[in-house]
């Protein structure tokens, strides 16, 4: 039977269904954190799925070229979408959008080659010069 207060008494609460009781989960919580700092200190090996991707670059402070690269391509993305819409006039700020015109946005920019915060973004200009 597997002790309480140790990883393998986290993995077995879990693979039972049940949450692990606090020593458990404290156990568990630090043979994660050691296993993460071996990582670290030792890097990912060279076949480790996690090389080329976000989690790499990040949490496992990997700093290959498709790890940096990974960790760019994220932060381009979030600059271009959150960047282009918080670019936008602070009266267009408050107009909440629904589910479907998100949707439509979406399809439109597609249709035209466009990104979507350039799409959302005329769209709310159009929408707000409308109803002043």
């Amino acid at each position: 039977m597997t002790e309480h207060g140790t990883d393998a008494g986290r993995q077995r609460h879990l693979t039972r269904g049940e949450p692990p009781c606090d020593d458990c989960r404290r156990a568990g919580n630090e043979a994660i954190a050691a296993a993460r700092r071996r990582v670290r200190e030792q890097g990912l090996a060279p076949d480790d799925p996690r090389h080329g991707t976000t989690t790499g670059y990040s949490a496992y402070r990997c700093r290959c070229e498709p790890c940096r690269q990974a960790g760019r391509d994220y932060r381009a993305g979030a600059r271009g979408e959150v960047g282009a819409v918080l670019s936008v006039a602070p009266a267009l700020r408050s107009v909440r959008v629904s589910a479907a015109v998100w949707e439509a946005a979406k399809q439109i920019a597609a249709s035209r080659g466009e990104t979507m915060p350039a799409v959302i973004e005329a769209a709310l200009r159009r929408y707000v010069a409308r109803h002043r």
